[in-house]
């Protein structure tokens, strides 16, 4: 068949080659690649589909795993696996259970989840995730989403903790106000260091993170989080 785009040609493949390409049968099914498995689709956006400038051409700065999820998406009973743990340790009300439950739909369907999702439409309906889960519990869900994530980055990578250095937003829920810097150190209910733009100073700030936001559509993190 001839397709008119390098897009389409890698729409048709990985709709085609779920089950028998063992790096896509792993993706959909919610499994850590390999390192072999990330260069075997490496391979295949690059040199069977098309060329490395197709690629950066049609999907800039995206994670080849991404890529295949928002195609050939993420089968519901993985999803439903991913969260089982947290479901079955926590005594969830009908609330929470229904909240859930939109969150393993929306990946199913998408493919994948950015953990700022959880804030806005359509979660924030008819019960946002700030009144019926603790923080502890929320902490714990955004765990769940983000080990999802990490399955479609290069292995090695990790969306979440550890000590790392990049570019963040930091946004706060109380007081609301904006800080740009670089963090040196993440830990979730610890303490970060910040590097500001404007002055090149250090400072430690006591900080209990609602979440470690990582965009994996650009490899930039985002904190949201309030002082306490």
């Amino acid at each position: 068949e001839t397709y008119e785009s390098y897009k389409e040609k890698v729409d048709h493949y990985f709709l085609q080659h779920v089950d028998d390409v063992p790096a896509v049968r792993k993706l959909v099914h919610n499994e850590p690649l390999t390192a072999k498995d990330y260069k075997d689709l490496e391979n295949i956006f690059t040199k069977e589909l098309g060329s490395k400038e197709d690629y950066s051409y049609y999907f800039p700065d995206q994670p080849f795993g991404l890529t295949v999820r928002q195609i050939a998406k993420m089968d519901k009973k993985a999803a439903e696996q991913a969260f089982s743990q947290f479901i079955n340790d926590n005594s969830l009300n009908e609330k929470q259970i229904a909240f859930v439950r939109k969150v393993i739909n929306y990946i199913s369907v998408n493919g994948y989840m950015n953990d700022t999702d959880i804030f806005e439409a359509p979660f924030d309906k008819p019960n946002d995730v700030f009144s019926i889960f603790s923080q502890d519990d929320m902490d714990s869900l955004l765990r769940v989403i983000n080990g999802i994530n990490n399955t479609i980055i290069r292995p090695g990578e990790s969306c979440t903790g550890g000590r790392t250095q990049c570019t963040v937003s930091l946004i706060y829920a109380d007081p609301f106000s904006y800080h740009t810097g670089t963090v040196i150190c993440i830990a979730f209910n610890g303490s970060i260091r910040i590097t500001t733009n404007s002055n090149n100073k250090s400072s430690m700030i006591k900080y209990r993170p609602i979440m470690i936001h990582y965009d994996v559509s650009s490899f930039r993190r985002r904190i949201i989080g309030k002082f306490g």
